[in-house]
């Protein structure tokens, strides 16, 4: 049973054979995958964006579609191709957001900026600024965040919408909303503490 395969037995494999028992819903080839090809296709993105957040959020998201999708998947014998062309693809999405973003960033900044200036008001207030540069910093911490974390931040905490539906919009698992907004979050509180 393909189930029962040992962990080392996976580097024996040819790519259509470890290909195969991925789309079968073996969890140790596709830990296998990613394992042998994480890192090259880091490597690989990093020539299409500068902005490693949006590198590993496209890996990210790459590897949860395939799992999400793998028994509609089509053959392979070489998945580092395979999964190269489909990173890029994934990376040029990203791109067209981001570009469509930046085109819209100013109203939409400027909104956050003031729903988090309420929330965050007292926390990163100093004496001797006022509530216009307060939000004048907390504007320029979000535009320095990656489009996936300002996108995610924007749902939750301006559409106010579900995490779930976020998700949905997103095109990712639940736990990556999570994730992002989270980071989001976190990169602001650094920034807004320099």
């Amino acid at each position: 049973m393909a189930y029962m395969i040992p962990l080392e037995k996976f580097n024996q494999l040819s790519d259509e054979q470890l290909w195969q028992l991925f789309k079968s819903g073996n969890r140790g080839a596709f830990a296998r995958i990613y394992e042998d090809h994480a890192d090259a296709l880091f490597n690989y993105g990093m020539h299409f964006s500068r902005d490693e957040a949006t590198v590993k959020d496209g890996i990210q998201d790459l590897f949860v579609e395939i799992w999400n999708r793998r028994m509609h998947l089509g053959q392979t014998d070489n998945i580092r191709f395979y999964l190269m062309r489909s990173l890029r693809r994934k990376l040029s999405v990203f791109q067209k957001e981001q570009n469509r973003m930046v085109l819209d960033a100013s109203p939409v900044l400027a909104r956050l900026a003031g729903i988090l200036n309420r929330r965050a008001l007292d926390q990163y207030n100093r004496q001797d600024e006022s509530e216009e540069e307060v939000k004048n910093r907390i504007t320029k911490a979000i535009e320095h965040l990656p489009l996936r974390q300002k996108e995610a931040i924007f749902f939750i905490y301006f559409e106010k919408i579900t995490y779930e539906e976020a998700a949905s919009i997103m095109n990712v698992n639940i736990k990556t909303v999570y994730n992002l907004v989270w980071r989001g979050i976190e990169l602001l509180r650094k920034q807004l503490r320099r």
